[in-house]
C-alpha cells in the first residue's frame, strides 16, 4: 500500500512488547513508519533524514548507517522483556529498556496528526501474523492538516497558521519545493531580540534560504553566535523537491531530495530556546527588516510549496495578500 497518511490497525490480545517486521520502499527522507501505545508507554519506529529509528517514550535506537530512498528495505525490531532489537538492512543494534509490557490501545501505520514516511509498504507481519488490508482504516483528516499548494510569486509570502512551538532539544523542519527563481526565503523564524542585561541587541532567529540553487541554513541561537550550513545539491527548477533540515544545540544538516549534508559543533544551545514566534515562508514581510547578518541574501522568491512539517507535524501555510 502506498502510505503518506495514517492507518489504523485492528490489534485484538496484542501488547507493547512485539516482534514486526515491515518491508517498504521510503519516498522520503522523515516520517513514521508505525505508532504503537500502550497505557503511557509509546512505541514510535520512523525514519529521521534516512536513519531508521525506534523511539520507546524517551530512548532512542538509531540504524547504523543511512538507507537509500526509493529502494526496498525490510525492517525487523523485537521488544522482547527489557531488550529490543532494530534490525536494518542486515544490521542490529540492542537497547535495554525499562519499560513494562502492557496492552496496546493503538495501533497505527504512520502516525496520525504526524508526518507519515512517504512510502510502499509491501508487507507488514507482527508477531508471525501478517496484516491485511482488511485490518486496516485510513485517517482521513491527514490531508487537510496540510492544506494545498501554494503559489508565491517574487514579494509574496505565506505565514504557518496554528503555530505554537515550545523549547525542544531538536529542531526538524520537512517541506517539498517547486523553485522557479535560484534565490529567497524559504523559512525564516526570527525569535527573540531580548539579551540579557549589558549585552548589545544581536537578533535571534533559524532561516533558510536559496542562494544559486543551493539551500544555506543559518542561523543565530543561544551563545553560539551566527551559524550556516550549504546543501551540497542543488534545487532542480520547475520540479518538486524534499527539503529537510534539522537543528540541535550541537549538530545542524541540510537534505536535499535525500542528498544530506550535517556538520557538528560544540553545544551552546539546551534545549533550543525557540518559542511560538511567526514563522514565514517564501519572504518576509515588508517591515521585517532581515537582521545584517543576512543583508546579502534576497528575501524574494518564487515557486511552490508544500506539505511543511515542523518536528513531524503538518501546518497549514495561509498565503499573505
Amino acid at each position: 500500500m502506498d502510505v503518506e497518511q495514517a492507518y489504523s490497525i485492528d490489534h485484538p490480545n496484542l501488547n507493547l512488547h512485539m516482534n514486526i517486521s515491515v518491508k517498504l520502499v521510503p519516498h522520503s527522507s522523515n516520517g513514521a513508519i508505525l505508532y504503537a501505545r500502550g497505557g503511557q508507554n509509546v512505541l514510535v519506529l520512523r525514519m529521521e533524514m534516512r536513519r531508521i529509528v525506534a523511539e520507546l517514550n524517551s530512548k532512542t535506537l538509531y540504524s547504523p548507517r543511512t538507507v537509500a530512498l526509493g529502494k526496498n528495505l525490510t525492517i525487523g525490531l523485537l521488544w522482547s522483556g527489557n531488550m529490543v532489537s532494530l534490525r536494518v538492512a542486515g544490521s542490529a543494534r540492542v537497547l535495554r529498556v525499562g519499560i513494562d509490557d502492557t496492552p496496546v490501545s493503538e495501533l497505527w501505520i504512520g502516525r496520525p496528526g504526524k508526518l507519515s514516511l512517504k512510502s510502499l509498504v509491501s508487507e507488514l507481519v507482527i508477531n508471525g501474523q501478517a496484516i491485511a488490508g482488511k485490518k486496516l482504516t485510513l485517517f482521513s483528516s491527514m490531508r487537510s492538516l496540510y492544506g494545498g499548494v501554494v503559489e508565491l510569486n517574487k514579494g509574496e509570502y505565506a505565514q504557518l497558521l496554528d503555530f505554537h512551538q515550545m523549547p525542544q532539544e531538536k529542531l526538524r523542519v520537512g517541506m517539498d519545493v517547486k523553485p522557479a527563481s535560484e534565490e529567497g526565503v524559504l523559512f525564516f523564524w526570527r525569535l527573540s531580540d531580548g539579551l540579557n542585561e549589558g549585552q548589545s541587541s544581536s537578533p535571534t532567529f533559524i532561516g533558510l534560504f536559496l542562494r544559486e540553487a543551493r539551500l544555506h541554513l543559518v542561523w543565530n541561537v543561544g551563545s553560539g553566535g551566527l551559524r550556516s550550513i550549504r546543501s551540497l545539491t542543488a534545487l532542480t527548477r520547475g520540479s518538486w523537491n524534499d527539503v529537510q533540515f534539522e537543528l540541535s544545540s550541537s549538530e545542524a544538516s541540510i537534505s536535499v531530495n535525500g542528498s544530506a549534508v550535517s556538520s557538528h559543533f560544540p553545544a551552546a544551545i539546551d534545549p533550543l530556546p525557540i518559542t511560538g514566534e511567526s514563522v514565514y515562508i517564501g519572504g518576509v514581510p515588508d517591515d521585517s527588516n532581515l537582521p545584517s547578518p543576512l543583508g546579502n541574501l534576497s528575501r524574494a522568491f518564487a515557486g511552490a510549496v508544500k506539505r511543511l512539517t515542523v518536528n513531524e507535524t503538518p501546518f497549514r501555510m495561509q498565503k499573505v495578500e
